[in-house]
């Protein structure tokens, strides 16, 4: 059994780790979604269904805000996806500017969802991230391909920009949920408590000779 101090450590440790890989492998990750559309939809709902557990829903957060920056960084030297006419140019400088603005604000976002989980301002700044960077790989790709995973970038992206505006409501949201989790165990084990008491003190067995009269 892991401590509670190693575990908190490897909660650090595997969010960069696994975003890292995530983005490494992108490429072969791509390629076999696309000949695993039931694994994947699995995936993704068991992703989804993280979020509802605290623990779980920070490292999800955390990593994805890694991602998201090592993606930006990334995308900052690899071009061979975009079209020529991109590569180059005010465009390819101006896209430079936004993919840095971009990595930062994700990895800061990473670093105090690591360090004091549960900021506004963090959370805001990986919503922002997130939304450049969707909407930017979005308008390229529907620009180069026109397909319908620019679409998803793009619908990414808007929500990402709803994150920011409501942002401190997600996070208020969250923090009562962490609070009302605790309090209802404690409550259901206060209640479990006087219930025991009081089968106790039925069963409990008194000498009448004992008894004052």
């Amino acid at each position: 059994m892991l401590s509670s101090r190693n575990a908190g450590i490897l909660f650090k440790i595997l969010p960069p780790l696994a975003a890292f890989a995530c983005v490494h492998y992108s490429a072969w990750l791509t390629n076999w979604s696309g000949r695993h559309e039931t694994t994947l939809l699995i995936l993704l709902f068991a992703l989804v269904g993280s979020l509802l557990h605290p623990q779980l829903r920070h490292s999800v957060i955390t990593t994805l805000c890694y991602g998201v920056g090592f993606l930006a960084a990334r995308d900052i030297i690899y071009t061979l996806g975009m079209p020529v006419e991109l590569r180059a140019g005010t465009y390819h400088y101006l896209r430079i500017i936004a993919l840095g603005m971009i990595s930062a604000l994700s990895m800061l976002a990473a670093l105090a969802e690591t360090l004091r989980p549960g900021t506004v301002w963090a959370r805001r700044c990986y919503f922002a991230g997130a939304s450049l960077y969707f909407l930017g790989a979005g308008f390229n790709t529907y620009i180069a391909y026109r397909s319908w995973q620019a679409i998803i970038m793009l619908v990414t992206g808007v929500a990402a920009l709803a994150g920011v505006i409501f942002a401190r409501n997600i996070v208020e949201m969250e923090r009562e949920e962490d609070v009302e989790s605790p309090a209802d165990s404690a409550i259901h084990q206060e209640e479990l408590q006087k219930l025991h008491q009081r089968v106790l003190q039925q069963k409990e067995w008194h000498d009448p000779d004992l008894d004052p009269q």
